[in-house]
C-alpha cells in the first residue's frame, strides 16, 4: 500500500499504521479543506506522540517530552509547536484562512518528522547490513 493521491510519499510499511493513515487523510484533504488538513497533521502528531509512550497530557507536553527524550531535536520540537498552533486554529472554526504555502509547510514539516524518527533509521539499518 502507498499513499498515491495526490503523490506517491511513503510505503505504508515504514511506518505504523496508525500514522500512515492518519497522514494519508492529510494529503488526501489538502486540496479539498485546509482545516481539515491541518487537523488530520495535528492528529498524526498526535498519533506520532503515543507511538513513542507519550500518552499523558496536552500534545504540548508530549511533544516536550519528546525532545527531553533526545527522540525530538530541538528544531524538530519547534516544527511541532507550530503544528499544534496551526491545529488549534483549525479545530476551533474561527474564519481563518490558511495560504497553500502554509498548508505546504505544514505538510512539509509533518514529513520530516515522520522521516526523522521512521524512515531514516530504517533506511540506515538497511544500508548498515
Amino acid at each position: 500500500i502507498s499513499i498515491e493521491y495526490p503523490k506517491v510519499t511513503y510505503s505504508s510499511y515504514q511506518m505504523p499504521k496508525e500514522i500512515y493513515n492518519a497522514y494519508e487523510v492529510a494529503l488526501k484533504a489538502r486540496y479539498l479543506d485546509s482545516a481539515l488538513c491541518i487537523l488530520s497533521l495535528r492528529r498524526t502528531l498526535e498519533i506520532i506522540c503515543k507511538q513513542q509512550g507519550e500518552t499523558k497530557g496536552d500534545l504540548i507536553d508530549k511533544v516536550k517530552k519528546l525532545a527531553d527524550k533526545g527522540i525530538l531535536p530541538s528544531v524538530l520540537k519547534d516544527v511541532s509547536h507550530i503544528l499544534r498552533i496551526f491545529g488549534n486554529a483549525a479545530a476551533h472554526g474561527d474564519e481563518v484562512v490558511f495560504t497553500k504555502t502554509q498548508i505546504e509547510h505544514l505538510i512539509e514539516f509533518t514529513e520530516t518528522i515522520i522521516d526523522y524518527i521512521y524512515i531514516l533509521p530504517k533506511k540506515l539499518e538497511k544500508l548498515k547490513k
